[in-house]
């Protein structure tokens, strides 16, 4: 898909960048499929320290874990030696690892069938790391799905 005309949302995304430099910041980019929004996530992510999860509905939890474990470790954010055993070991890396960095998760609500105990494993990382400089980024294209996960009053990710 070529990328077309979204500079508006690109300055949106470079303020939420800027906020992140200081403390940890999230963004949900969601709509219908087919509107652009992995390209407008890569143009942003351009040239800058960011790592890119896609969230796959037809995998295992397993193989996801060990996947999203390859692309740290190709990413250098791990030592080839680490072994992440579980879901929980996986965030708290993030949130070690990734400082400065753009977390992006394309496809984040397929972890409601995938492994659905994640969403509270980030809501707590959150609470307890708001002063870490990190932006992550959640995209979904199964607008009902997202906005479950995400406007939920008792969803994470959300402050009041």
């Amino acid at each position: 898909m070529k990328f077309i005309n979204r500079q508006i949302e690109l300055r949106e995304l470079e303020e939420c960048y800027s906020f992140s430099k200081k403390r940890l910041f999230s963004v949900v980019i969601y709509g219908m499929r087919r509107v652009g929004k992995t390209e407008l996530i890569k143009e942003f992510s351009r040239n800058k320290e960011s790592i890119y999860f896609f969230v796959y509905d037809n995998k295992t939890s397993n193989a996801l874990l060990s996947e999203y474990e390859g692309e740290l470790k190709r990413n250098k954010i791990i030592d080839p030696l680490v072994k992440l055993e579980t879901w929980e070991n996986f965030v708290d890396m993030l949130f070690e690892k990734c400082r400065g960095k753009i977390v992006i998760f394309d496809e984040f609500q397929n972890f409601r069938e995938i492994y659905p105990a994640l969403f509270s494993v980030f809501q707590r990382k959150f609470d307890d790391n708001k002063d870490i400089p990190i932006l992550m980024l959640f995209s979904g294209s199964i607008i009902g799905m997202i906005k479950r996960t995400f406007e939920d009053m008792k969803a994470p990710f959300m402050e009041e």
